[in-house]
């Protein structure tokens, strides 16, 4: 199940770690891009490509990571992967003599790690009701708020099911709005009709998606949810260039009082803050990038 905090777990892990010569992390995806995957971990190992193909890659990759001992996170596993076959076509090595690679994966689909015969399993489960109560507040800034108002904030951490992404990211976007907000979006998550779609499947999901939409209908401007907008035309998990967003808040005009590029790019940068402190973007892998949450599809 996504929203649960799959990624957030193996990233503190990676970080946290000792006793291997680099982490690697690698979000994998619904849809499987090698060449992708490639670039991503010889970043990460500082390898200089010197063949262009996918074979030539794997075997660059294949030669540097048997000579070391790395951790390699492969982060939203949607398919069964055949150890071998797959590790090998990447350039993936598992550990052999004490060198090579250990794997943690993370996958909504518990057959993955049936099929790829993983030492340890960990389910990540959604929390508990006093738990999801306690990071709703946290998040919605509620410790001097009105108790209409908490009363209402209850109800909406209630309908959260317990998913941190939803509760984090709800909570966030209703801080400090007024009491007939709160009911709105409470009324919202209540009457939502979100089961109809078929690619959300059960209650969970459906109430995941419903508080991601309200938090996007609660940005402070139009140009916070186009920007956001922009950002979703890309692949999950692709690193988007703040380069990239400028030039298209430019050619929309979003901001029109804007007399030069570099205003502009205060502005974006501005909408770009806003978005990650709501949870909606968060980091990129480099520099003035950024990226959306796999989680945040396109239905």
């Amino acid at each position: 199940m996504g929203g649960v905090g799959k990624t957030t777990l193996v990233r503190n892990v990676g970080g946290e770690v000792k006793g291997f010569d680099r982490v690697i992390v690698v979000t994998v995806s619904e849809t499987l891009d090698i060449e992708k995957i490639q670039n991503k971990i010889a970043d990460d190992i500082d390898l200089n490509f010197e063949k262009k193909t996918e074979e030539g890659k794997a075997s660059e990759l294949w030669s540097r990571l048997a000579d070391g001992k790395f951790l390699v996170i492969l982060d939203d596993l949607w398919k069964e992967w055949n150890d071998d076959k797959d590790l090998r076509k990447i350039g993936i090595p598992l550990v052999k003599d004490d060198k090579g690679c250990k794997i943690i994966l993370t996958t909504r689909n518990y057959n993955v790690c049936q099929h790829m015969e993983c030492e340890e399993t960990v389910q990540v489960k959604v929390l508990e009701d006093d738990e999801a109560w306690t990071l709703f507040e946290m998040n919605a800034g509620l410790k001097k708020a009105d108790s209409r108002v908490i009363g209402e904030a209850k109800k909406i951490a209630k309908e959260c099911k317990g998913l941190p992404l939803a509760i984090v990211t709800l909570a966030k976007a209703l801080k400090g709005k007024a009491l007939d907000r709160w009911k709105d979006a409470r009324k919202k998550l209540e009457r939502s009709g979100l089961m109809e779609i078929p690619s959300i499947q059960t209650e969970r999901e459906k109430n995941a998606y419903i508080s991601l939409k309200i938090s996007y209908e609660h940005l402070k401007d139009k140009m916070s949810q186009t920007c956001f907008l922009l950002c979703a035309l890309y692949p999950e998990d692709d690193s988007i260039n703040v380069e990239d967003l400028v030039r298209y808040a430019c050619g929309l005009n979003l901001y029109d009082k804007a007399n030069s590029i570099e205003e502009m790019r205060i502005q974006v940068m501005e909408v770009i803050n806003h978005l990650k402190d709501s949870c909606l973007l968060e980091d990129g892998d480099v520099g003035r990038f950024v990226k959306r949450d796999g989680d945040f599809r396109r239905k």
